[in-house]
C-alpha cells in the first residue's frame, strides 16, 4: 500500500491537474510502448509487466503497436526528493517527435500526459498499482473521446443536443423569450467537430443539477460557430467552446467563459453567477 495520507494527497493534486487537462485522443491510431526507469536496483522483470499491461490495454481499445511509428507510449518512471522523502515520479505520455515544416528543426510533441507521484512501501507493488490506475485512466479517455467524436459526425449539427435539453437555437426567439422571462442569456458557442463542445455536453450541460441551474436563471441558446447565424458581436472569440452571459436589453455580454470546465468548476461558476447578492458578480436583469 502506498504511505497514507502524504501519498494521496500527492496522487490527489496530481489528478485534480489531470481533470483540467487540455489533451484529447480522437486522432491517436498507432504508437510504441515503451518504459523507461530510473529508480535504483529493482526486479527487471517489473519492466516488462508494465510493457505486458500497455499492449493489453492498447489491443482492447484498439490501437496499433506494431506499425512502424515515431509516436511512443511511454512510461517515465524516477525517483525524486521531497524534503527528507524519497517518492517515486511517474509520468505516462504519449510523444512524437517532427520536424518544423519551415526550418526543418526537430521538434518534440507530446499529445497526452498524466502524472502521479507517491511514497512507495513496496516498490514494484505500488508501481504496478500505479501503473495499472494511470493506464485505466488513458484507457477510459480513449474511449469516451472517440465515442463522443463517432456520435458528433453523425450529427450534421448541434440541433439534437439542443432539442434534447430544449435549448433555443434561434438568437432572436431566445432574445425574446430571456426579455419576456427577465432572465438572461446563457450562449453555448460551439463547433460540429469540436471534442470539447462534446464533452461539455455530455459531461456537464446534460448534468440534471447543472441544467437545473441554468434554466433556473437563464434561457439557454445554443449556436453554431461555423454557421454565422448570429451577431457580429459574438464573432470576437474563434475558440470553442465558449460561453457568453448576455442582458438581453442592452444585448451587452455580462461575462465570458472560454473552454471546457469539469462539472465541479462549471458548477461553481453557476453558483457564483446565480447568487449576485452574496458574490456581486451578475447584475440583475433590467426589469
Amino acid at each position: 500500500m502506498k504511505r497514507s495520507l502524504f501519498g494521496f494527497l500527492l496522487v490527489w493534486i496530481s489528478s485534480l491537474a489531470w481533470a483540467q487537462s487540455p489533451f484529447t485522443l480522437t486522432a491517436l491510431k498507432s504508437y510504441t510502448p515503451v518504459v523507461a526507469i530510473d529508480a535504483g536496483n529493482i526486479d527487471k522483470s517489473i519492466k516488462s509487466e508494465i510493457l505486458e499491461e500497455m499492449e493489453a490495454v492498447s489491443k482492447e481499445i484498439g490501437i496499433d503497436t506494431k506499425s512502424d511509428t515515431s509516436r511512443a507510449f511511454a512510461f517515465d518512471i524516477r525517483r525524486i526528493s521531497i524534503g527528507e522523502l524519497i517518492a517515486i515520479k511517474v509520468d505516462l505520455m504519449v510523444s512524437e517527435n517532427l520536424q518544423h515544416p519551415k526550418s526543418n528543426e526537430p521538434l518534440f510533441v507530446l499529445s497526452y500526459l498524466d502524472t502521479q507521484i507517491f511514497v512507495p512501501e513496496d516498490f514494484e507493488e505500488d508501481l504496478m498499482d500505479t501503473a495499472d490506475e494511470m493506464l485505466a485512466t488513458f484507457a477510459l479517455q480513449y474511449k469516451e473521446d472517440n465515442d463522443e467524436m463517432l456520435k458528433s459526425k453523425s450529427l450534421p449539427k448541434e440541433g439534437s443536443f439542443a432539442a434534447k435539453m430544449q435549448y433555443e437555437t434561434d438568437y432572436k426567439k431566445a432574445l425574446v423569450q430571456a426579455k419576456k422571462e427577465q432572465k438572461f442569456l446563457m450562449v453555448v458557442m460551439g463547433t460540429n467537430y469540436c471534442p470539447w463542445c462534446r464533452k461539455l455536453e455530455s459531461r456537464v450541460l446534460s448534468k440534471e443539477d447543472i441544467d437545473k441551474d441554468i434554466k433556473a436563471q437563464f434561457v439557454p441558446l445554443m449556436l453554431n460557430f461555423s454557421e454565422k447565424n448570429f451577431p457580429s458581436y459574438l464573432n470576437d472569440i474563434a475558440i470553442t467552446p465558449v460561453i457568453y452571459i448576455i442582458d438581453p436589453l442592452s444585448e451587452k455580454i455580462q461575462h465570458t467563459f472560454v473552454g471546457y470546465n469539469n462539472h465541479e468548476s462549471f458548477l461553481q461558476l453557476l453558483r457564483e453567477l446565480t447568487h449576485p447578492a452574496q458574490n456581486n458578480t451578475l447584475p440583475k436583469a433590467a426589469q
